[in-house]
């Protein structure tokens, strides 16, 4: 896939056109003494340099006026609206058109039902990738995209990566993460060529106790990396354990918490922790990509070059601005055209101007998105991802573990049917490999798991943790 010949792209032609139409440019990126980045771009091949000239491009747009943002913005979602009407199966037999009001919202659900009648008859060639959700907060769902969607989801990634610390795409780092499914991923040859090129090293982490901390403290003594990035409760449980264990992380520039929300209070120690690092959060998800960071004025931009969001509000109506739960729609997929896919999540989209100069659309908040785990009387934390790796392969719709005691736990199920004593022991099986005997778990089966209150579905109510925090403030 060359740079010239990516539909729904910025050409070079047009990028030009549109600096002399009185558009400011910001700095472009020089890559002529970064070899691992050149080095990246040539083991993408095709790929690797439409990532860069899409980052290239990301780095000017930011500093565009506002309307001539929305105005790119709407462009392609025309280009979007025409593609599915008339490729996308689903959407062709409803007989939709290039008004997005007319689309209905596209639930989780509703993917896992039509997967096969949301592809693109006219799928563009190249790689294919796919982003399932975590289903840390309900039923996981898989969106299907291609290596334009890719593109773009890297160049709003290392551009929002940048700010406030003025980092190059391959700036040394240090991740930790807690996702299972990912640590599998990373140990092929392929993924550790990337790694190294990136300069990227993983620390999975979704079990955290001492032996894991004192391996990431020895990890960052000895990548000294400029960047950590992570779970907001990877990081918030590295730092707790650390403090004590007496041990203090070398220094870091830039620390992003990621993946989770990131309450004050969290902010607040991850802050402490890591004294004189800039501390900046991220917001994206595997289904949509990177959909906003923070800006060195504390802003939340959105990455409106790939991204057009809009709010359902209690009442049902969808607008782009005001308080209520995400819709995404993906500029830049033809192969599974993603139209108002609601993320599960509740955002505030009146954001004011930004100080900063750039004119990326803001948001005000993000709430739900909170990851939490199971504590251990051992002292050990274990995340959610850790039950969902083989409570999936269970016939329970739903589950969901409350935490009300150190040594119980019940976990709830969604079945209608007959829970058998097979299927019993099997998920009581993988529960004692994990506490490791320590915890009794109870199973109360239900018809209906509702959601919480804030209208998500987490797989994780740890009781125990909110009593610690009421008893931590007061």
């Amino acid at each position: 896939m060359s740079s010239t010949s990516c539909t729904g792209g910025p050409p070079v032609c047009q990028f030009r056109r549109s600096l002399s139409a009185g558009q400011t440019a910001g700095p472009r990126y020089d890559a002529g003494l970064d070899w691992r980045w050149l080095a990246w771009q040539v083991y993408g091949g095709d790929l690797g340099r439409a990532v860069a000239q899409r980052y290239d491009w990301c780095l000017q747009s930011q500093w565009w006026p506002t309307r001539e943002l929305q105005r790119y913005q709407r462009e392609r979602l025309e280009e979007v609206l025409e593609h599915a009407s008339r490729t996308v199966p689903y959407y062709r037999e409803l007989g939709l058109g290039t008004r997005l009001t007319d689309y209905p919202v596209l639930s989780r659900q509703l993917i896992m039902r039509e997967q096969s009648r949301l592809l693109s008859d006219e799928a563009p060639p190249g790689k294919r990738f796919e982003g399932t959700s975590s289903g840390s907060t309900g039923e996981p769902a898989t969106i299907h995209f291609d290596e334009l969607t890719f593109a773009w989801r890297r160049a709003a990634l290392y551009r929002g990566d940048s700010w406030g610390a003025s980092f190059e795409p391959t700036a040394p780092t240090v991740s930790l993460w807690g996702n299972p499914r990912d640590s599998r991923q990373s140990q092929s040859l392929r993924s550790r060529a990337y790694d190294w090129l990136y300069n990227r090293w993983i620390i999975h982490c979704w079990v955290m106790d001492c032996q894991q901390v004192q391996r990431i403290h020895r990890e960052l003594h000895q990548r000294r990396p400029r960047f950590l990035y992570g779970y907001v409760s990877s990081l918030l449980g590295y730092i707790r354990f650390a403090r004590e264990l007496g041990l203090r992380p070398p220094f870091i520039e830039k620390v992003m918490p990621t993946a989770e929300q990131c309450t004050p209070e969290a902010r607040a120690e991850i802050r402490e922790f890591f004294e004189g690092a800039v501390i900046l959060e991220r917001y994206a998800s595997r289904e949509m990509g990177p959909m906003g960071h923070q800006c060195e004025a504390g802003s939340w931009h959105i990455s409106c070059e790939h991204l057009y969001l809009e709010v359902q509000h209690p009442d049902g109506s969808i607008s782009e601005d005001g308080r209520g739960s995400l819709l995404c729609t993906s500029l830049s997929n033809r192969l599974m055209p993603t139209i108002r896919y609601d993320i599960r999540d509740l955002l505030d989209l009146d954001g004011p101007p930004c100080p900063c100069g750039r004119g990326l659309p803001t948001f005000r908040s993000i709430e739900g998105r909170v990851a939490e785990h199971v504590y251990c009387p051992d002292g050990r934390w274990i995340s959610s991802m850790a039950f969902t790796r083989f409570l999936r392969l269970t016939p329970f719709a739903k589950f969901r573990i409350v935490q009300d005691a150190l040594e119980h736990v019940t976990l709830q199920v969604e079945y209608r049917g007959e829970i058998s004593s097979e299927l019993r022991a099997q998920v009581l099986v993988g529960f004692e490999r994990l506490f490791e005997g320590q915890i009794r778990v109870d199973i109360e089966q239900l018809e209906l798991i509702p959601p919480l209150r804030s209208g998500k579905s987490p797989h994780i109510v740890n009781l125990l943790r909110k009593e610690r925090d009421a008893a931590q403030s007061d």
